[in-house]
Order: structure tokens, then C-alpha cells, then sequence
């Protein structure tokens, strides 16, 4: 996955990180972060390669981007894991998580403090899943968006932000299950749960974890880890990927012309009258 980014040899480090710095908090997390199988630094993105002056000011420090691969035993929690990785490196980050043979990109806010040593992330988003053995119209614009010799900046800060701003349009899109399974009884007709699951068998659901909003002095509900609300969720591309390995609905989809999932989903709301927050129609540019 690294390749796709073209950096400079003099920027790639490649070197193991012990598991064991991400299990230095409560019980919970290091149960959390048994999904962690292997963690490698393996690039860093410095002034002298990038030919870029580094920013320090009051609120934000970026001497160097740091890349970061995360290889996953499951996915369930990634997105805690991710929070946690984020605060425990001292500087933005490119985070390419793993999975089985799927990658997701994780990138930090533009906006980095460093108090009591340790990082004040205020955000991070995670793009879709990206199957390079099959990569879909989306996944190829996301690819082609990786390489870093097509962004600059008067230093890493601006150098990062136009990246992360490019980036961010491939953030990943989420269905829940029950969402999953009308779009899938409007494609093939009405199916049992078992042939559901048949066409779900590529993919991997995760856990978005319900915001705890009982301190008032919280205006934004802050995820607890703690909590037992939660809803699984199944990413886009991942569900596209899944989809096109099964004969019957990849058929209803070449016969509609359909292919990317955003336009599936448009289709289908557009058809059944169903105004949604989230113009599918245009998700991800001018993808046909």
C-alpha cells in the first residue's frame, strides 16, 4: 500500500513498533488492543525530503508527517484503536490500517497541541476499505490521490492540509445492517437472512459506539469505550466488493449500468420517493 504514496527512499524507515505501547491505559483498552497484531513506522515525511520549512505555533506543531501500518486481527473497534494511536504519536499522521487483504487510510485533523505529552486530536476521519485486487472506479480516483509529489504547501502544515483536504473526500460512508438488508431485498427480491449474510460474506461489519452525553459540561457527546450502545456498521466499498463477488445481484447490477454503490443507493432512493442526508448521488465526485 506504501507504494501507491512514491515517496522519496530517504523518507521510509520501516521499523517495528512494540505492541505494547498501545496497552498502557485501563483493562478495557488492552482488551481493546488485542485486535493490534503488528504495528511498523514506516515512513516519516521530513523539511529536508519535502524541500518544505516545518510550522510551530501556539496551537499547532508539525515538524514531520509520520506513517504508521496497523494490522488488524478484526476490526470491530478500529476506530477506538485509531483515537488512541493518534494521541500517543507526537505528530500528524498517515495511518494505514490492515486487514485481512483490505486497507484503510486513517488521517488526523489539521490541528495538532502537544500538552502533558500528549497529543490534542481534535478529529480523524478513516476513507473506505480499498481492495487492490479489485479495485473499484472510486478506489482507483483514491489511489491515484495518494501519491504525495502532487501536493506542496510554504510548509508541512500547508503541505498536510492539502492532502488531508484531498483525502477527505474518499471519507468512508457507512450502511447499518437494516439498511443493508432493504437495499439488498430491492435489488433481488425479497431473500431469507441466510442469503443475506451469503451476499455480506466479503465484507466486515465494525462498531460505531454511541456518544456518552451525560456530562454538561461536554457540548459534543464523547465516545466512551465503556458503553454498550452500539450499532454495527458496513462500509461502502466494502459492501461493493462483496456484492460484485456474487453472480446474482453483480447481474441486476451490470443490466441497471450501476457501478459504484453510491449510485445503487441513489437509484433505489430515488425510486422509492425517500429523501436522505446524504447526497449519494454525488458521493465521491463525478463517478457514473
Amino acid at each position: 500500500m506504501l507504494n501507491y504514496l512514491k515517496l522519496n527512499e530517504k523518507c521510509l524507515v520501516n521499523k517495528v513498533v512494540p505492541i505494547e505501547t498501545l496497552n498502557k491505559n485501563s483493562p478495557e483498552e488492552k482488551e481493546l488492543f488485542s485486535a493490534v497484531i503488528n504495528i511498523n513506522w514506516l515512513a516519516s515525511l521530513r523539511p529536508q525530503e519535502l524541500g518544505i520549512p516545518s510550522y510551530n505555533e501556539d496551537k499547532r506543531i508539525y515538524e514531520e508527517i509520520q506513517i504508521f501500518e496497523v494490522t488488524l486481527s478484526n476490526i470491530e473497534n478500529m476506530y477506538i484503536i485509531s483515537s488512541a494511536f493518534m494521541k500517543m504519536v507526537n505528530y500528524p499522521l498517515i495511518v494505514i490500517l490492515k486487514y485481512k487483504d483490505k486497507y484503510k487510510l486513517c488521517l488526523s485533523k489539521p490541528y495538532l497541541k502537544i500538552q502533558n505529552n500528549e497529543n490534542l486530536v481534535k478529529g480523524f476521519f478513516h476513507t473506505y476499505w480499498i481492495h487492490l485486487q479489485s479495485p473499484s472506479p472510486i478506489t482507483q480516483r483514491l489511489i491515484a490521490a495518494l501519491d504525495i509529489n502532487q501536493y506542496t504547501g510554504k510548509n508541512i502544515y500547508e503541505f498536510y492540509c492539502n492532502y488531508y483536504n484531498k483525502i477527505i473526500l474518499f471519507e468512508s460512508i457507512s450502511l447499518s445492517k437494516s439498511r443493508v438488508y432493504e437495499f439488498i431485498d430491492y435489488y433481488c427480491g425479497i431473500c431469507t437472512d441466510e442469503e443475506k449474510e451469503n451476499l455480506l460474506a466479503y465484507c466486515d461489519a465494525y462498531k460505531i459506539i454511541s456518544r456518552d452525553y451525560t456530562n454538561p459540561k461536554t457540548k459534543y457527546g464523547k465516545r466512551n469505550i465503556e458503553s454498550k450502545m452500539f450499532m454495527y456498521q458496513y462500509d461502502l466499498e466494502d459492501l461493493w466488493y462483496s456484492f460484485s463477488q456474487n453472480e446474482k445481484i453483480n447481474t441486476v447490477f451490470k443490466n441497471r449500468g450501476l457501478i459504484s454503490m453510491n449510485k445503487a443507493l441513489a437509484r433505489m432512493y430515488r425510486h422509492l420517493g425517500v429523501e436522505y442526508d446524504i447526497d449519494y448521488e454525488h458521493l465521491y465526485g463525478s463517478i457514473s
